[in-house]
């Protein structure tokens, strides 16, 4: 059964589906946390690297992952407009 030519077109095609799933979930942390370093940045004038160091500790000082920790700041951030 785990043989049958339709069994290998159904896992390849979940295969990519979970696959594009994945890229797309990483496109969109690396826009969040690209958003949340830019409020970094200008909030407390650091560079990038020093701006994504910020998030970095935070998220190993909270045990949150670093896309959750950007999340947050940038939802803090729209709820409270400067």
């Amino acid at each position: 059964m785990l043989h049958h030519p339709s069994w290998r077109v159904w896992h390849l095609s979940w295969d990519a589906a979970r696959r594009e799933h994945e890229f797309q979930e990483a496109l969109a942390s690396r826009d969040i946390i690209g958003q949340a370093k830019g409020m970094i940045m200008e909030r407390y004038s650091k560079d990038a690297n020093q701006a994504f160091e910020m998030l970095r500790q935070l998220s190993h000082d909270t045990n949150v992952p670093l896309a959750e920790v950007a999340a947050k700041i940038v939802d803090a951030a729209q709820a409270h407009p400067r």
